[in-house]
């Protein structure tokens, strides 16, 4: 993909009026909540590509005109739409226009992004305020965008907007609606990807170690957005990405106990790991 970031990774919502139209095609990705309940799905019709979100209303990804049109549930609000397609919706859209989209978070640091991935409610996005705290660059809540076009894979940050938990806003002293973040107008390389997982049990405050790369690519795909993994193409196209990105980019994983007065030590290990980007892509 080329041109300029702005037009590479920005998607315009337009919203429609009168009832959901009636859409006959192929299923295709589903997408499941923390009580495994599907509330989304794609469909692939004649008449385009589509995504059905449950009490949220039905988008149809136009990819030639960069916007993704809704028809509104009658039970959701603009604002509720809105928000998930500035969550959600949109990653998956343009995961389906060649993109490849993940459900991590990111931060920047010195020598590149850092994608954190793991379950909902794993403390990534705590995990990644507690860094930027720390002076890293918050580059994602909870999904991200990954650009392979330069043959390395890199990062672009839309604009979002972090969210919090109750309890952990209360740590960092604010409330759980934080100002939006902007975005990175540049591509930013990616350098680690840490698999991120609570254990009250652990007997230290954090481990961390190195994934081996066959083992890591079964561990990532859970975290990965596919818009049709009926398609053979777009399902190879997605397989040689991610292979190529852990041929790249160094993987990890982290256990820690969940407890805030523990949590310099995880940010400590993590910043002690090695960003081995520029090695990898010379080597």
């Amino acid at each position: 993909m080329t041109g300029h970031a702005a037009d590479r990774r920005v998607l315009s919502l337009e919203i429609q009026d009168g009832p959901l139209p009636g859409v006959v095609g192929r299923p295709g990705g589903v997408w499941r909540d923390l009580n495994d309940s599907v509330y989304g799905r794609s469909i692939i019709s004649p008449r385009g590509r589509w995504l059905k979100w449950d009490r949220v209303g039905l988008f149809k990804v136009e990819p030639e005109a960069r916007k993704v049109r809704v028809w509104v549930d009658p039970k959701a609000s603009i604002e509720v739409v809105r928000s998930q397609f500035r969550q959600e919706v949109q990653f998956i859209a343009l995961q389906s226009m060649g993109y490849e989209t993940l459900h991590a978070s990111a931060v920047r640091g010195p020598n590149g992004a850092v994608a954190l991935c793991g379950a909902s409610g794993a403390g990534k996005s705590t995990l990644a305020y507690a860094m930027k705290e720390r002076g890293w660059s918050h580059l994602a809540d909870d999904h991200l965008v990954v650009d392979f076009a330069s043959g390395t894979p890199g990062i672009w940050s839309l604009p979002f907007q972090p969210r919090l938990r109750h309890a952990s806003a209360a740590h960092f002293g604010g409330s759980t609606s934080i100002a939006e973040v902007e975005g990175a107008d540049t591509l930013v390389p990616l350098s680690l990807v840490i698999f991120v997982e609570q254990n009250p049990q652990l007997p230290v405050p954090c481990v961390i170690e190195q994934v081996p790369g066959a083992q890591a690519f079964g561990e990532l795909l859970p975290h990965v957005h596919c818009f049709d993994p009926r398609d053979p193409l777009e399902v190879r196209r997605l397989v040689q990405h991610y292979l190529s990105l852990l041929d790249m980019v160094p993987v990890y994983r982290l256990k820690y106990r969940p407890s805030f007065e523990e949590l310099h030590h995880v940010v400590r290990a993590i910043e002690e790991q090695p960003c081995a980007f520029e090695e990898a892509r010379s080597a």
